[in-house]
C-alpha cells in the first residue's frame, strides 16, 4: 500500500522521514532469498569539494544491500551449496563450469566464464563442441559463446569458428551472439561477412550485423553497406540502420542521399538529419514518413556556404521535385515569372533571397528565404566572428550562432532543451551550439575553431560534477550559472583567447566528467556594462555609417525592425522616430528595453509539453497554430495543444543584452543613426 507500508524492519519511514529503503536492483540468491541494492540517503551524486568531504557526507552516498528471506529457506542448502563450492574454481571440471555458466546467480555465471577464458586454448575445442551440441540452455549457450569470443580476442585468433557459427548455425540465438561478438572484438576481416549478413532473412541477424559494423566502422565499405540496407523494411532493423548511418557518414554525404533514387536510403538520410535538428525536414516529416514522394519532394531548401562572408558565398537551392525553382534577390516574393534557380549561385553582395517551387503558374511549396551578410573591413575589425569549426565526430557539424544567446534559445542541436536563465554578461553572446550526444567524448582535441578578434571564451559545464582539468586548464570558475529547461544547472568557466585557433578537449577528457555536454560561448574582449551617462558622453563624436553597420550587423536589429527594403517588420516602426521621441528615449530603449514596453511588444513565456520553455512575442494565433517571435527575431510555429503553461514574462521582446554587447560609442552611433531616419 505504497507510502503507508508497515515494512519497518527495512528502515522505511514513509512520510515521517528520509527512507533508507530506496531499491535499485534485485537479485535472487541461490537459497531463494532476495538481495536488494539501494541508494544511500541521497539520490544520485552531487559535487562536494575536498574540504567539505566529511565522514557524515561520505555516509550519505553509501548504498545499502537488504536481504529479504523466508523464515524457512525455499531451497534447501544441500541443493545449491554442493561439494564443488568448497573447492577453488580453478580445480573445477569443464562440466562443473558449464553447469554454473547457465546458473540464475549472476556472479556464478561470471566466475565460470572468467575461468573458461583463463584456461583458453585448453578448453577451446571442447567449448566449441559443447556450444554446437544443442544440449545447452539459451543462457548456457550465450555465455559459452561469449567465453569463446573472449578467448579469441585475448589470443588474437582468427575467429573462424565464430564466423562459421554466425553464417551456418541452425540456432538463431547462437547466430545473433556470434554476429555481435565479431563487432565487440572489432574483427576487421569479418566486415565482408557482416555486410553479407545485412541481407539475411532474419531481421535480428541484420540488426546485429549493423550494430557490429558500427563498432568496427564502415571504412571504405560505404557503397556496399548502403546497397545492402536499401530495401530494409523491418522497423527495428530500419531504425538501427539510420542511426548507425548518422554516426558513420558525415552530414554532407547524407544530404546528398536525400536525392537517392531508393526511397529507403532517402528516408534513412532524412531521419538522421531530422534527429540532428534540421527544421526544414522536420516540417515535412509527416508526409515524408507516410511514404508520399510528392509530399516529401514538395520541400525546398536554401542554404549558404557562409551566411556571413567577406568576398563571396554560394547559395544552394535543393529540392527533390521535377518542378522549377524560381527566386528573387530583392526581398520580394517570387512568382512564376521570377528568375529560374540553378543548383547554386555565387553572391558577392548582401541580400535576401526568396525562393519557391512552381508547377507551371502554380506555386507548390512554401516560400523559403535566406539573408546573407557581407562583412565590411570595418566590421571585420569590430565584430567577433567564428570560422573554421571542426574537430572529431559531430563537432564538424557545429554552427556558431553570432550574437544570439537569449532565454528560450535551443541549448543543443540534438535536443529540445532551451535556456531558461542566462547571466547578464552572457546575454547576446555568440553561441557555439554543441550536440549532447557528444557528452562521452574524451579526446584531448575534440573541438577547434578560429576567431578573428581576441575574445572571452565561456564554457558552461554540467553542475553535477567537476569538469576535467584538461578541459578547463587556464580557465577561472566564475559565480555565473546557466539554467536549462530540463532543470539542469551549468556553472560557467572562462578564459581569454587570442585571435586565431582555439582548441577544446572533449566533455570527458581524461575518462570522467558530466552527463550533459558542455556549452561554448564567446564575447568580444573588453566588453563591459554600458551606462546611459557613458553613451551621452560619446554623442559628441558619433559615426552614422558605423551606426548603420551595427544595426544591420552585430546589433541584429534588422531581425525585428525594417528600414527601407531591409529587415523584418516585427518591432515598432523606427522611420521618423525623431519626430515622436528624443535621443534619451532611444538610448534608454536600447540599454533598458524593459523600462518602457510599447503595448503589444511584451514577452510571453510558453512552457511546452516536450520540455522546452520559449520566450517571445506572439505574432499570430488561431485555434490551430501560434506564431511566436523569439528574442533572436526567429519566428517559430507551435500548436496550442503542445503548450503546457502560458504566462506573461513581463519583459520587452527587445533583448536586454545590448548593454553588455555594445560599447558606449556603439550605442551612441546607432542611436544617432536611428534618430536620423526620415
Amino acid at each position: 500500500d505504497g507510502g503507508v507500508t508497515q515494512a519497518g524492519d527495512l528502515g522505511y519511514k514513509g512520510a515521517k522521514g528520509r527512507s533508507l529503503f530506496r531499491p535499485t536492483d534485485i537479485e535472487v540468491g541461490p537459497d531463494g532469498a532476495l538481495y536488494i541494492a539501494g541508494w544511500g540517503s541521497v539520490y544520485g551524486t552531487e559535487y562536494v569539494s575536498k574540504e567539505k568531504w566529511t565522514a557524515e557526507e561520505s555516509a550519505k552516498y553509501q548504498g545499502r544491500v537488504f536481504r529479504l528471506r523466508h523464515e524457512r529457506p525455499l531451497i534447501a542448502q544441500s541443493k545449491w551449496n554442493t561439494a564443488k563450492r568448497k573447492k577453488e574454481i580453478k580445480t573445477w571440471s569443464f562440466g562443473e563450469l558449464i553447469e554454473d555458466i547457465g546458473h540464475q546467480v549472476h556472479v556464478w555465471r561470471v566466475n565460470a566464464q572468467d575461468e573458461l577464458v583463463r584456461r583458453g586454448d585448453l578448453v577451446r575445442s571442447e567449448l566449441i563442441k559443447t556450444i554446437e551440441s544443442n544440449t545447452l540452455t539459451e543462457t548456457q549457450a550465450t555465455w559459452s559463446l561469449w567465453a569463446l569470443g573472449h578467448i579469441a580476442k585475448d589470443r588474437n585468433a582468427n575467429h573462424a569458428e565464430i564466423i562459421r557459427i554466425a553464417l551456418e548455425s541452425g540456432d538463431l540465438n547462437l547466430r545473433i551472439q556470434a554476429t555481435r561478438v565479431l563487432g565487440e572484438n572489432k574483427v576487421i576481416k569479418a566486415v565482408p561477412v557482416l555486410i553479407k549478413l545485412l541481407t539475411d532473412d532474419e531481421s535480428r541477424i541484420r540488426t546485429a550485423a549493423m550494430q557490429s559494423l558500427d563498432r568496427i566502422g564502415w571504412g571504405g565499405h560505404r557503397e556496399a553497406i548502403v546497397d545492402a540496407i536499401a530495401p530494409e523494411s523491418e522497423r527495428i532493423a530500419f531504425y538501427t540502420d539510420w542511426q548507425v548511418m548518422r554516426r558513420q557518414l558525415p552530414e554532407n554525404e547524407r544530404r546528398e542521399m536525400l536525392t537517392d533514387e531508393r526511397q529507403g536510403i532517402r528516408r534513412m538520410a532524412a531521419l538522421g538529419l531530422m534527429e540532428e535538428g534540421d527544421r526544414d525536414l522536420q516540417r515535412r516529416a509527416l508526409s515524408f514518413l507516410e511514404g508520399s514522394d510528392a509530399g516529401f519532394g514538395a520541400g525546398l531548401t536554401i542554404r549558404a556556404s557562409q551566411r556571413n562572408f567577406r568576398d563571396s558565398t554560394k547559395v544552394i537551392f535543393e529540392t527533390k521535385t521535377p518542378f522549377q525553382i524560381r527566386f528573387t534577390s530583392d526581398g520580394s516574393n517570387p512568382t512564376n515569372t521570377s528568375f529560374k534557380a540553378p543548383k547554386e549561385i555565387t553572391v558577392s553582395d548582401e541580400m535576401t533571397i526568396k525562393a519557391a517551387i512552381f508547377d507551371g503558374k502554380r506555386r507548390v511549396s512554401e516560400i523559403e528565404s535566406i539573408t546573407v551578410h557581407k562583412i565590411s573591413e570595418s566590421e571585420w575589425k569590430d565584430r567577433l566572428f567564428v570560422e573554421g569549426i571542426g574537430g572529431k565526430g559531430s563537432a564538424k557539424s557545429y554552427r556558431a550562432n553570432l550574437d544570439s544567446l537569449q532565454r528560450g534559445v535551443t541549448v543543443y542541436a540534438d535536443r529540445q532543451y532551451t535556456f531558461t536563465e542566462i547571466p547578464d554578461a552572457l546575454a547576446g553572446a555568440t553561441h557555439l551550439r554543441t550536440h549532447n550526444d557528444d557528452k562521452a567524448n574524451f579526446d584531448a582535441e575534440f573541438l577547434r575553431f578560429q576567431t578573428n578578434l581576441p575574445a572571452v571564451l565561456y564554457l558552461a559545464y554540467d553542475g553535477r560534477t567537476a569538469p576535467p582539468k584538461a578541459l578547463t586548464a587556464g580557465m577561472e570558475k566564475t559565480d555565473m550559472m546557466l539554467k536549462i529547461s530540463n532543470g539542469e544547472s551549468f556553472p560557467v568557466y572562462r578564459r581569454m583567447v587570442e585571435a586565431g585557433e582555439v582548441v577544446l578537449a572533449g566533455n570527458k577528457a581524461g575518462g570522467s566528467g558530466g552527463e550533459s555536454m558542455y556549452q561554448v560561448f564567446l564575447t568580444k574582449e573588453g566588453a563591459g556594462k554600458t551606462t546611459t551617462s557613458e553613451v551621452k558622453g560619446a554623442l559628441a563624436k558619433v559615426d552614422l555609417k558605423h551606426g548603420e553597420e551595427i544595426f544591420f550587423g552585430r546589433g541584429t536589429c534588422f531581425a525585428c525592425h525594417k528600414v527601407g527594403d531591409r529587415g523584418v517588420a516585427i518591432g515598432p516602426d523606427l522611420v521618423g522616430i525623431g519626430k515622436r521621441r528624443d535621443m534619451d528615449y532611444v538610448i534608454q530603449s536600447t540599454l533598458e528595453p524593459d523600462a518602457y514596453i510599447v503595448e503589444g511588444f511584451q514577452q510571453t513565456s510558453l512552457e511546452m509539453k516536450d520540455g522546452r520553455v520559449l520566450f517571445g512575442m506572439i505574432g499570430e494565433e488561431t485555434a490551430l497554430s501560434l506564431k511566436l517571435v523569439l528574442l533572436t527575431g526567429e519566428q517559430i510555429v507551435v500548436r496550442p495543444d503542445e503548450i503546457k503553461k502560458r504566462s506573461d514574462a513581463k519583459n520587452s521582446i527587445m533583448p536586454a543584452s545590448f548593454s553588455n554587447t555594445l560599447s558606449a560609442q556603439d550605442v551612441a552611433d546607432i542611436s544617432a543613426w536611428i534618430m536620423s531616419l526620415k
